[in-house]
């Protein structure tokens, strides 16, 4: 059967294949470039322009790295109205978004792997790094997008230079730098729902050898989902800040110190969760099948509201309490004497605080959560190069303490009030290296590994309050829980073993094998849940063998650029999150996915640019327990069917540059939960946004009109199903058509 799929993948992406193969004929005649030597990008010639990316941990051209990666300039992105990290997938195939909290808590899928668990000490496994520093919060899909130099989205296993949870790949954003030249610009925006925008940055020398750059964002946007209980608040506003600062120095010509700093906050609305009527499915033996959508009041009597229509029905829900705020240093030494030495010392604090009204009108039951999680990490790693081979050697050590104090949940109902209080220690320890090798001119082969061992210390305690608010401090009544402490260590490898073939400039391929990994971790209960023994909250590590062929193409004298791979992975004890009730639990099952992408960006002339891409994923887990039933189910969050298209066309008006700009996405069905039961799953949709600006001759002024969302799709984004509790299913969707203008005066 592995082998008939696989197949199938093969024979799906065989014309694909065929034509790089063939490509040779089609590409430019050009001598053998030396491996991993960054090109310049081909914008004055005409051709698709490169991007020099890190994924390697050094500069190199994207197109000369043996990764599948989806790499974005700081002028795409602002072409596609991207300003924050969720709306990648729009322009990326295989990466999908997971979600909590009506959308307020978001984390990336990639290829099918994906992490459920919202909680604070639950790191997901595609990771996110910031300027080389690596974010430990799970809500790290939400960071904003500002001042940057360019986004990666590394797919597949980087386990052996990255490391850290980047099990399915990871998203890496970098940042503009400080120059030796003074530049800046200052951008104001404004469109629906009073959404107004400010974002500047400013840099320059400040010295010989010591330079700055400084830059920042305010934003702020009404309420866009209206709510009709006189008792509750408007949902989806916000407003927030974000600032960062780097200062670097020419310290000798051979060294250079780079330091950072930051700091963010943004203030939302309780979760915009709908909620809908849900009904289970039961066998003969009594026995849960499926749940699914009726019509009707919920079963705790809560009203529904149709879906997407912006309007819901919470009682409790407000339109303020809701915080994410991040702050950090970093510091990145740098030293060259034969091989080049960087020293990175990275530190983030994030905090939280998120509100449910998880049902509704009725008085069932609320949440709010106050999160806090705290990192430190300190790498330092040697890159040396001769002819013929580059080597990696280094050492890692992270610290995360994360802590949940408390998971607030009011029972008003029922007159109780459940503090869920967690604390999660972690310390990790890394030395890892890697090696490329050119056997030949045209083949070079790379070889890496990494040995983490990591130590996770956790608490947990539940107690029971009363819901008698006058009283205070509130009534004691006891624990809702017996306390739970635990250690666990765990020893984890990864590796890399890949041959690179480059027939000639503007073509590569490659073939190999890579390992990730994830440490085990603790389930935390919800509201002192007793629904599972104390045995069942830790879970084991999770590793994925991944096997992917890919190719790289530039042909037509650059005017194509065509990229494509096939991969299968094999995980041993996929980390499976699962919701029953209010509890949450993860097990460790056995999985298999396989699937392709391609992307095509076409240049036929120095103002027309199209692209188009998309992936195909099959994934399947083994054995999954669900309502009484064992089968094999699909991760949530993972479509087996994606598509993006877009273009851009420039053309001379008013005396400067018009260009227009416009990008579908199709996302295939998919669930929101493993059970993948009827109530959780999303129905495909297409969304499509379009912009349209114009710079003057010198580059001084840009103006903008751009829409998000045109088409004003209603779609499914997050949810949980809680038949079993308030015979009900919350849902959140995804922002309604979003217009605005926008104008940059740069200096």
């Amino acid at each position: 059967m592995m082998g008939r799929k696989l197949g199938r993948i093969l024979c799906s992406c065989a014309a694909i294949e065929a034509l790089m193969w063939c490509a040779p004929a089609l590409a430019q005649d050009a001598s053998i470039p030396s491996a991993n030597v960054p090109e310049a990008s081909s914008e004055d010639s005409g051709g698709v322009g490169d991007i020099v990316v890190t994924a390697q941990k050094r500069a190199q051209n994207v197109q000369d790295v043996g990764i599948t990666i989806s790499a974005f300039s700081a002028e795409t992105l602002e072409n596609a109205g991207i300003t924050d990290a969720t709306q990648l997938t729009q322009l990326t195939p295989a990466l999908n978004l997971s979600g909590s909290y009506g959308g307020q808590v978001l984390s990336f899928a990639i290829r099918g792997v994906t992490q459920q668990d919202f909680s604070a000490q639950a790191e997901g496994p595609v990771a996110v790094y910031l300027d080389d520093g690596y974010m430990a919060l799970n809500n790290s899909a939400g960071v904003g997008l500002f001042d940057l130099d360019h986004v990666e989205v590394l797919k597949g296993p980087q386990g052996t230079l990255f490391g850290r949870n980047a099990t399915g790949g990871l998203v890496n954003i970098i940042t503009r730098k400080p120059s030796d030249v003074a530049d800046g610009y200052v951008t104001l925006s404004y469109g629906s729902y009073n959404d107004a925008r400010a974002e500047a940055a400013f840099g320059g020398p400040l010295a010989d050898g010591i330079a700055f750059r400084v830059a920042g964002a305010v934003s702020s946007n009404n309420a866009y989902i209206k709510n009709l209980s006189p008792t509750g608040g408007d949902l989806g506003g916000s407003h927030g800040y974000a600032l960062r600062g780097h200062l670097s120095f020419d310290l000798s010509p051979d060294a250079d110190l780079l330091v950072s700093g930051y700091a963010s906050k943004s203030y939302t609305s309780w979760a915009p969760y709908y909620v809908f009527t849900s009904s289970s499915v039961v066998d003969a033996n009594g026995v849960e099948q499926n749940t699914v959508e009726v019509p009707g009041p919920t079963g705790a009597g809560s009203p529904v509201t149709p879906g997407g229509s912006r309007r819901v029905i919470s009682n409790y829900a407000q339109d303020s309490g809701g915080t994410n705020s991040l702050r950090g240093a970093t510091a990145k030494l740098t030293f060259d004497f034969g091989p080049e030495l960087t020293l990175l010392t990275d530190y983030k604090d994030a905090e939280t605080r998120f509100l449910i009204d998880a049902e509704g009108a009725s008085s069932l039951f609320n949440g709010d959560t106050r999160s806090r999680v705290r990192n430190f990490s300190q790498e330092a790693r040697l890159f040396g190069r001769s002819d013929g081979w580059r080597w990696y050697a280094g050492a890692y050590y992270l610290h995360i303490n994360a802590q949940v104090d408390p998971n607030r949940s009011p029972f008003p109902a029922l007159g109780v009030i459940v503090d869920d209080y967690n604390k999660l220690v972690t310390d990790s320890y890394s030395l890892f290296g890697q090696v490329e090798i050119d056997l030949s001119p045209r083949v070079s082969l790379v070889t890496g590994a990494r040995v983490t061992r990591e130590v996770k210390d956790f608490q947990y305690r539940a107690q029971a309050f009363s819901t008698d608010l006058s009283a205070q401090p509130l009534a004691d009544l006891g624990p809702a829980r017996a306390p739970y402490e635990a250690h666990q260590a765990d020893w984890l490898f990864n590796g890399k073993a890949q041959l690179e073939f480059r027939p000639q400039d503007g073509l590569l391929f490659y073939a190999g094998w890579s390992r990730g990994s994830k440490a085990g971790n603790f389930t935390s209960p919800y509201a002192g849940s007793t629904t599972f023994p104390d045995s069942a909250l830790s879970y084991k590590p999770e590793t994925l063998n991944s096997y992917e062929i890919g190719g790289k193409a530039d042909l037509f004298d650059r005017a194509v650029q065509l990229n494509g791979a096939v991969f299968a992975y094999d995980y041993k004890n996929y980390q499976s999150f699962q919701f029953v009730g209010l509890s949450s639990l993860v097990i460790n099952r056995p999985a298999k996915t396989y699937g392709g992408e391609a992307s095509v960006v076409i240049r036929p002339t120095d103002n027309l640019t199209i692209t188009g891409g998309g992936s195909y994923t099959d994934n399947n887990i083994k054995d999954v327990p669900v309502g009484g039933v064992i089968k094999d189910r699909v991760a949530p969050f993972t479509s087996k069917w994606q598509a993006l298209a877009s273009i851009s066309y420039s053309w001379p008006m008013f005396g400067g540059t018009m260009t227009a700009h416009a990008n579908g996405h199709y996302t295939g069905p998919f669930y929101f939960s493993v059970s993948n039961f009827s109530t959780t799953r999303v129905a495909g949709y297409t969304t499509v946004d379009m912009h349209l600006s114009w710079e003057d001759p010198r580059d001084l002024w840009k103006v903008s009109v751009f829409g998000t969302n045109i088409g004003q799709e209603k779609y499914r984004t997050v949810g949980f199903d809680l038949t079993g509790l308030c015979g009900c299913t919350q849902v959140g969707y995804g922002r309604p058509r979003w217009l605005g203008a926008s104008v940059t005066r740069k200096f």
